[in-house]
């Protein structure tokens, strides 16, 4: 199924864009529709599965709005992207409320950057197709097969897991799409999720806090998508005093993206204030002291020190991170959550004995190795818990997983002459 050539509408009303956009796309090795109405379309899409739809958002007859609200109850599993040449928030919210689209780009595109949002989208749409054959696959199987899997890394119970909860499967898309649309400066928020998890399990959160707490980790960034790469890419420091105030709002534009999901309204709240600090220097809304709440938070403690890091995961660099936490005590975040959150990140990342950990390639393991550190895929889920003994066939779900999923994974494994023989 995921070796289909993926297909791609492009609907607009000017010809030259549709022309352009054919000329400068046509190395792509996509399969592209360009349609210059909105009836002819939403008859293709009767007839042919597209993986993502991308409309202007103003065309006579129909809008950009209304067709992908249309294209959504015809193809509910294609990526949607709204092109616009005035963004603004009314119009951002009525979009996700009515086209339920996945993201906006702002006319004059740049061509890479458009290749590079289509490229991210089209992704989505084949982790879906993959998880859909790993569930067929999964149907066909007896039930000493489905044991014996569920037994090895949670990757099917991952998988119908999503599936069951409609807004956690949401969740996931989203995630993947900022993922893919970041640029050096935006977080990877995976990785900001597997910091929140560990502090929400230290600070024994109840399970429906966890859960908000860790969406709106995931989510924090996605109302960067529709802003200029000049804006997201550029240090906050670098920008005029203009350009920094369209910048902060973009917390407001993050937990719009959320308001026609009722399941996520409090993952959207943190994400409005995950910028706001005790001392009322943050943004949006310039809150502080206790109005702003314990999700808040750690969805920007979180997702600060994910920033600080910038991929750099070498004990210099995090002990520098906790460095500059320790400055913005009782400033940007309370003493007790900076002092319990450089507890669990010490802690993860053993930076006492750290020398006694080597980060190996997962075609080199090695039946016996033992995890030194917990493993986490790419949705945040752990795979492996720390002083896990890999076996061989651990190993061979760990490659598959590498290959398929996740091919800049790499285990912490304890050295051999640091493993204790009981």
């Amino acid at each position: 199924m995921s070796t289909k050539v993926p297909h791609v509408l492009f609907l607009d009303d000017e010809p030259s864009l549709l022309e352009a956009l054919r000329r400068n796309l046509r190395k792509s090795g996509w399969e592209m529709h360009f349609l210059q109405s909105p009836a002819e379309a939403l008859s293709l899409l009767e007839q042919q599965y597209v993986d993502l739809i991308i409309s202007d958002m103003y065309m006579p007859g129909m809008d950009g709005v209304t067709f992908l609200s249309k294209a959504a109850e015809k193809r509910p599993d294609s990526v949607r992207l709204i092109l616009t040449g005035n963004p603004d928030l009314d119009s951002t919210i009525d979009a996700i409320n009515r086209g339920k689209i996945h993201g906006f780009l702002t006319k004059p595109v740049e061509i890479q950057h458009l290749q590079d949002v289509l490229e991210s989208g089209l992704k989505v749409t084949q982790a879906k197709r993959r998880q859909s054959q790993m569930l067929y696959t999964l149907a066909q199987s007896n039930k000493a097969l489905k044991a014996e899997l569920e037994q090895t890394l949670n990757f099917v119970s991952q998988t119908q897991e999503a599936l069951r909860d409609t807004y956690s499967s949401t969740v996931e898309v989203f995630a993947k799409l900022l993922e893919g649309f970041r640029s050096q400066l935006l977080q990877r928020p995976f990785r900001a999720g597997i910091y929140c998890r560990l502090l929400i399990d230290h600070m024994q959160f109840e399970p429906e806090l966890a859960r908000q707490t860790y969406f709106a980790t995931l989510l924090h960034d996605i109302g960067k998508v529709g802003m200029s790469r000049h804006l997201v890419n550029t240090p906050f420091r670098q920008l005029n005093k203009a350009e920094q105030a369209e910048y902060e709002k973009y917390p407001i534009a993050s937990s719009a993206a959320l308001l026609d999901t009722p399941e996520l309204e409090q993952a959207a709240s943190f994400i409005l204030a995950h910028r706001e600090h005790i001392d009322g220097s943050g943004y949006p809304h310039h809150l502080s002291g206790g109005a702003i709440s314990e999700g808040a938070l750690i969805t920007g403690i979180t997702t600060y020190f994910d920033e600080l890091l910038d991929g750099d995961e070498s004990p210099r660099a995090i002990k520098a991170a906790l460095q500059q936490l320790e400055l913005l005590k009782n400033k940007h975040f309370p003493y007790e959550l900076v002092d319990t959150f450089k507890e669990v990140i010490e802690d993860y990342y053993h930076l006492g004995d750290r020398e006694y950990l080597s980060l190996v390639d997962p075609e080199e393991l090695q039946a016996g190795m033992v995890v030194g550190r917990g493993l986490y895929g790419s949705n945040g889920m752990r795979l492996l818990s720390q002083g896990t003994r890999l076996t061989d066939r651990l190993i061979a779900k760990l490659r598959e997983y590498h290959t398929r999923v996740n091919p800049t994974m790499r285990v912490a494994i304890v050295q051999q002459s640091q493993v204790r023989v009981n």
